[in-house]
């Protein structure tokens, strides 16, 4: 038995692209299995650091931001302020227009004893 003829691994293979036209040779590209492992590892490990960092990085930009929950309840909370405050104002309203109207009495009645 040849010593590198059963290891499938290391064997060296050929691919070579041919003109259609002339099968003028284009291209040769030499590989063996164990460099294409070698370059789907090294692909699959640079992609995988990459995707943790950026996961890490969203992560990071998404605990920067409030919970949603508590914008929810803020929200309430400023709605009822808000009615608080048209409230306030109507009463100042009604109360404005109350002290018109006991001026328009009072000038009524001291208008007519005169």
């Amino acid at each position: 038995m040849a010593k590198n003829e059963n290891n499938w691994l290391t064997k060296k293979y050929q691919l070579i692209i041919r003109n259609e036209a002339d099968f003028l040779e284009k291209k040769t590209v030499s590989y063996s299995y164990a460099k294409a492992i070698m370059i789907f590892t090294l692909a699959f490990t640079i992609n995988a650091v990459i995707g943790y960092f950026m996961i890490k990085y969203v992560d990071k930009l998404l605990s920067n931001k409030k919970d949603v929950k508590e914008l929810g309840q803020e929200v309430v909370r400023l709605a009822q302020e808000k009615e608080e405050l048209e409230k306030r104002v109507e009463d100042v309203l009604r109360y404005e227009q109350k002290i018109k109207e006991m001026m328009i009495l009072v000038e009524d009645s001291s208008a007519k004893s005169k």
